[in-house]
């Protein structure tokens, strides 16, 4: 679904918010202050090509803002915050634990193994490594 322009800066502007709320408390005051009033200044920008370059110093903000600022735990509710997988060929956000088993018996050990041997030749471009994918696990 496209999104227009104000739905960006807005969704922008709210990132910009979040970021500054995790900066000190000696910072934290002025950057609110400086994040509004450049808000209120850009507001009535009708220029096309002047909105996108505001916009694009936004996205930088945020940018610098989300290397500046430490991450609290736990906190996964932004973009690129996660533990992504792929699964059957598509990008999907896995919802395993830490500390969760990867061999959790959805396949038997001998597919596993298999499924493992396949892999180890793939890795090496379909040559046999020798005796180290006869090794049972």
């Amino acid at each position: 679904m496209q999104q227009t322009h104000c739905q960006n800066v807005l969704r922008a502007y709210r990132e910009v918010l979040h970021l500054i709320k995790r900066l000190p408390k000696a910072q934290r005051g002025p950057a609110l202050e400086q994040a509004r009033r450049e808000a209120q200044d850009d507001k009535g920008i009708t220029n096309a090509v002047e909105a996108s370059d505001k916009l694009k110093h936004l996205y930088a903000r945020i940018a610098y803002l989300r290397t500046a600022t430490p991450r609290r735990a736990g906190d996964e509710r932004r973009v690129g915050a996660g533990v992504f997988v792929l699964r059957e060929g598509e990008l999907v956000k896995s919802d395993a634990r830490p500390n969760s088993r990867v061999a959790d018996g959805k396949i038997s050990m001998e597919e596993a193994r298999s499924y493992h041997h396949k892999l180890l030749k793939r890795q090496h471009f379909g040559r046999d490594v020798g005796a180290n994918l006869k090794i049972p696990f």
